[in-house]
């Protein structure tokens, strides 16, 4: 399909991602909207922080990102840069009246003895929206000014948290891959995990960060990979010591925030769901805290296999899938710790969540060796400047 059949938005859409997946994104956008309107209710009760983020802040943000791939796309099939504006300024408006319906009518709603919801409410979504909306732009000021056309270049460029973190003395694989990659692991993860557990949050949201540091990890990933190529080290030899680099880190760290919860609330990770807590008297208990434990392990796996395979070509696709495991993640540990007192739903969730992570593993490992996925478009690893890729020219 050409530029003079994409007469209307919704066929210039096709641009970007076909139109069912376009409907799956706006459904999944309602339901992360119900989440926005289920966490903002609580705060008449009192400022919570941390449905402030998830509900106020998190969830609008990810909606918008969903919607807003690389414009360049666009320029691909001769379409306008006012076309994009034009067209996914209306889907960030559809955003915008899908997570204000809810906390403006709550605010606006005539009531009796009700308490009155705080004027301020909508005030979080609002601006998430508006800021992420923003932040975009910036990002892609340079495409949508037409001073850079965004595709048959590699940005040259580095992410800020991969030069931060990039060694200049060691091994090869250490400078390239072990420092830069498990350390922007080690932190994300470390800092989302303290956060959840300052916030008296159960653990099996710890094993949820890592598809959350997996997405902040990716794009150090993607630079590493790079380094890896111009030095001459392997496709397979990488992908190795990548999903070590970030293994052991999640894995690490998730073990730490498990026991660190019994210990100090004396309950069971997911004991919230049952209202149950540890029993010294029971020989259950510590045999269900280490398949737990080994879950937290095997769902480092996942993350790894997660920021190996994940590009920010698409934004939408790569916030969709990491919620799709994210739910699936949560599932597993909630119905193999909480389904019954005996071990056998735990040793069934060990199961399934290695061979979940098995898969992942060799998908990864696949199309790391046919050398996607491909970051060529993604402006997110550089900046303005660009050279032309001379690889095999």
């Amino acid at each position: 399909m050409t530029a003079m059949t994409m007469r209307s938005p919704w066929e210039r859409l096709r641009a970007d991602r076909p139109p069912s997946t376009t409907l799956v994104f706006l459904l999944l956008i309602v339901v992360l909207a119900f989440l926005t309107s289920s966490t903002l209710v609580q705060f008449h009760r009192g400022w919570q922080p941390w449905p402030a983020v998830t509900g106020g802040i998190f969830f609008p943000a990810l909606s918008v990102l969903m919607l807003l791939p690389n414009p360049a796309r666009y320029r691909v099939v001769g379409l306008s840069m006012r076309q994009w504006m034009v067209d996914h300024g209306m889907l960030v408006a559809l955003v915008a009246v899908i997570h204000l319906a809810w906390p403006v009518w709550a605010v606006v709603r005539p009531v009796d003895d009700a308490e009155q919801v705080p004027v301020w409410m909508p005030v979080l979504p609002a601006l998430a929206i508006s800021v992420v909306l923003a932040l975009v732009f910036w990002h892609h000021r340079h495409v949508l000014s037409g001073r850079a056309v965004g595709t048959g270049a590699r940005f040259t460029g580095t992410p800020l948290h991969y030069r931060v973190f990039l060694a200049r003395r060691g091994p090869v694989a250490w400078r390239t891959v072990y420092q830069p990659v498990g350390l922007t692991a080690l932190v994300t993860v470390g800092v989302l995990s303290g956060w959840l557990l300052y916030d008296d949050g159960d653990n099996q949201i710890v094993t949820g960060a890592f598809l959350v540091a997996a997405l902040v990890t990716a794009p150090v990933v993607a630079a590493s990979r790079e380094t890896a190529n111009s030095i001459g080290m392997t496709r397979r030899s990488w992908v190795r010591h990548t999903l070590t680099a970030i293994v052991v880190p999640h894995g690490v760290v998730g073990i730490i925030a498990a026991f660190v919860q019994v210990e100090v609330s004396g309950a069971m990770p997911l004991s919230s769901f049952t209202g149950g807590s540890v029993d010294p008297t029971s020989s259950v208990e510590p045999l269900q805290f280490l398949l737990y434990a080994v879950v937290v392990v095997v769902t480092a796996f996942i993350g790894a296999a997660f920021a190996v395979s994940v590009s920010y070509e698409d934004w939408g696709t790569a916030i969709m899938w990491s919620i799709f495991l994210n739910i699936v993640v949560g599932l597993l540990a909630v119905f193999g710790f909480t389904s019954a007192a005996g071990p056998w739903p735990g040793v069934a969730a060990v199961v399934v969540s290695a061979l979940l992570a098995r898969y992942l593993i060799k998908y990864a490992v696949r199309r790391t060796l046919l050398g996607q996925p491909d970051w060529t478009m993604t402006s997110i690893i550089g900046g303005p400047r660009m050279r032309r890729n001379r690889l095999g020219s």
